[in-house]
């Protein structure tokens, strides 16, 4: 770090930090290492939030609950995913849910900018309508009320959205 500063004198700190985390997203980008993609985007997250920007911090957030209920893997392997798909399907036993404590922190910040769901929604849908996965399982809006359901805990209506996605997965491939 201290080369970067000396390398970077016009640059503040704060900058400097904020160049590298996105240096590093976008390699693990670039290299199709998923996971360690979406764990920098949440570094990025936490950052911005710190700077008090907690708009932008749910932005990438939102990335997260895409990220989170979409099949992503660095190698299309069909064994796989034939093996992964199994544990898809069932809400309580599934690998897609939002990773732990991403539900709080958009909460946390929903509450510092004091937007309503539909506003939170609206933010959530905008940020995620252009991403998009190697296997996509759930829908955008999909993905959007998986979220406020998980919030709610509003268990058998997600099971009804799994069971949803899971006729449409089935019927399509």
């Amino acid at each position: 770090m201290n080369k970067l500063v000396y390398e970077n004198r016009e640059l503040t700190y704060k900058e400097i930090i904020w160049q590298e985390l996105k240096k590093r997203s976008r390699t693990y980008k670039d290299k199709l290492q998923s996971g360690e993609y979406r764990n920098s985007r949440l570094e990025m997250a936490y950052f911005l939030a710190e700077e008090g920007d907690y708009y932008r911090a749910l932005e990438y957030l939102s990335e997260l609950v895409y990220y989170d209920l979409s099949i992503l893997y660095n190698d299309l392997d069909d064994n796989f995913l034939d093996s992964y798909i199994k544990n898809v399907f069932k809400y309580n036993q599934s690998r897609l849910k939002i990773g732990p404590g991403i539900i709080d922190l958009i909460v946390a910040y929903q509450k510092e900018l004091g937007l309503r769901d539909d506003e939170l929604e609206k933010l959530i849908l905008d940020q995620i309508e252009n991403l998009r996965s190697e296997v996509e399982i759930f829908t955008d809006k999909e993905c959007v009320e998986i979220f406020f359901k998980e919030r709610y805990n509003k268990l058998d209506e997600l099971e009804e959205i799994y069971k949803k996605a899971e006729i449409r997965y089935r019927t399509n491939n």
